[in-house]
């Protein structure tokens, strides 16, 4: 009987067949995990990268105003341009704040800012530190703008099973900062009077100049 048994184990343990099929149903999911995350990721990352292009081709469009003022009219505009360049009209947003240099406080403040799709606009409170660490040196009488876009990535597996595995849902946001290419400052009217007008110079009445005092 030990003979037998002996025999039989080491038979089975010699015998390959159906090792192919063995190996084909464990290693086939992953196989298709990843020919299916290979779509995934190059069109998340063809999402980021047009995405970064829209906002800051809307960034370069916007600092080129010159006269002009801008209203929340023109920014709406802008925003949906931004759909558009970005091959997506998914929950869209941008917000633009013009900033300024205090050189009496030592601080930033904020000239005025706009959010599209009943955004928040742009507060003193978010002036963090690291916030401000990303914005540049200004010099008196200069001046800089923020442009914030946001859109919603949808993964092309969501409504796959367990598709939280490849990638799932996220916001893609641009922080731009630039200056103004034709003018100290950008203008603003959000329809209840100008804001942010250019600053004053030393030919203007009342302007005192040749001082070191950053109040007068």
């Amino acid at each position: 009987m030990k003979n037998f048994l002996t025999r039989r184990f080491r038979r089975f343990a010699a015998d390959d067949t159906g090792t192919i099929t063995v190996e084909s149903i464990l290693i086939l999911p992953v196989v298709m995990w990843a020919f299916v995350a290979t779509f995934v990721y190059y069109d998340a990352f063809a999402s980021r990268t047009a995405s970064q292009r829209a906002a800051y081709t809307i960034s370069d469009s916007i600092g080129r105003q010159q006269n002009d003022v801008l209203t929340p009219e023109d920014l709406e505009s802008y925003n949906r341009i931004f759909g558009y360049l970005s091959k997506t009209q998914r929950d869209t947003r941008l917000r633009v704040s013009s900033v300024v240099w205090n050189p009496g406080d030592e601080l930033y403040e904020i000239v005025w800012s706009y959010a599209t799709n009943e955004g928040i606009p742009m507060t003193e409170a978010d002036l963090t530190p690291e916030l401000v660490a990303r914005l540049p040196v200004l010099p008196q009488r200069e001046s800089a703008y923020i442009v914030e876009t946001s859109v919603n990535f949808v993964p092309l597996t969501e409504a796959l099973p367990l598709s939280g595995i490849i990638l799932r849902r996220q916001t893609l946001r641009e922080f731009i900062v630039s200056r103004p290419r034709f003018s100290p400052q950008l203008r603003f009217d959000d329809g209840t009077g100008l804001v942010g007008t250019t600053f004053p110079t030393c030919d203007d009445p009342g302007v005192i100049c040749g001082t070191e005092d950053p109040g007068a």
